[in-house]
């Protein structure tokens, strides 16, 4: 589909509501896609990390072992394995039968978020412990760690992290070393932050508005205002679309390009948690505080 904006067309996907599934026995933290778009997995303050088929919104599987809430899961990139984090302070990897394989101990207070390297050799994590730290897979150890990073993300190639500290975007090579890049200062709070597939743009939340810098000209090129506090964003695998989901119990669609919001999707009762596009970007998914997950797909 596509429609007039300003003088250019604008080609854009429109979603409706596909599905509801329901298994969780308390709100849902986070869903993620896997990268063959066949599966969802989902995590939960009931303590269970879910796998969920996507065709017929049937759960596979139940993954046990976290002591506390399951802050957050995803596939790594081979779809060979899964990643979760929790409020009991650990990273937990499940192999392919859906057995823990390794516990990361090392951070204090609950993981915030963590994220495989494009490919699969590395996580990294952040805490309320305020630090970051970069794990080796394989053996399951502690390479990297530092301090006053409020948010860390792997770049595309793996080379490079993208970090925000008090007040700044930096980019850093992946040892730690010296920065790479400056990209800018802000004096707004940032809570999270996501970095293009194509590798571009950095998109950061500042509340209730989503800022986006452009890597290249070290300049913000794009404001797109929220009207509530965030709670989630992701970019699609083009890197031209945005999706996001805030208080106001609303998932929104945007051009990155022209920073327009193209629809807004609403059907969960209680607040959305998260949100994902599928890698093919025919299917969204999102989570709700009230236990069910949404599945949407292309008009």
């Amino acid at each position: 589909m596509s429609f007039f904006y300003s003088r250019f067309y604008v080609y854009t996907k429109y979603f409706k509501l596909s599905k509801e599934i329901k298994g969780h026995l308390k709100g849902v933290n986070s869903v993620r896609f896997s990268p063959d778009c066949t599966k969802i997995v989902s995590s939960s303050n009931d303590g269970t990390v879910r796998i969920w088929d996507v065709e017929s919104g049937k759960e596979v599987q139940t993954l046990k072992g976290h002591s506390g809430p399951v802050i957050g899961a995803q596939f790594s990139t081979h779809n060979d394995m899964i990643m979760s984090f929790s409020e009991d302070n650990t990273i937990r990897l499940w192999n392919k039968t859906w057995k823990t394989e390794k516990i990361l101990v090392g951070h204090s207070k609950t993981v915030t978020n963590a994220q495989f390297s494009w490919d699969n050799q590395m996580i990294v994590s952040m805490s309320l412990d305020e630090t970051i730290r970069i794990w080796d897979v394989n053996s399951g150890n502690e390479i990297k760690r530092r301090s006053e990073v409020n948010n860390a993300r792997f770049s595309s190639n793996g080379l490079s992290i993208a970090a925000i500290t008090k007040h700044t975007i930096v980019i850093w090579n992946i040892q730690f070393g010296e920065r790479k890049k400056i990209l800018g200062k802000y004096l707004w709070d940032v809570s999270r932050s996501q970095l293009s597939p194509d590798g571009k743009s950095i998109a950061i939340d500042s509340s209730d508005e989503l800022r986006i810098w452009d890597i290249v000209s070290n300049k913000e090129k794009k404001v797109l205002i929220c009207q509530s506090k965030i709670r989630d964003f992701k970019f699609s695998s083009d890197s031209q679309t945005i999706v996001s989901c805030s208080d106001d119990k609303i998932i929104r669609i945007w051009n990155v390009k022209f920073g327009i919001e193209i629809q807004a999707l609403q059907r969960n009762l209680n607040g959305v948690t998260s949100v994902d596009i599928a890698p093919n970007g025919n299917f969204i998914v999102s989570s709700s505080d009230d236990g069910t997950i949404c599945l949407w797909e292309q008009l």
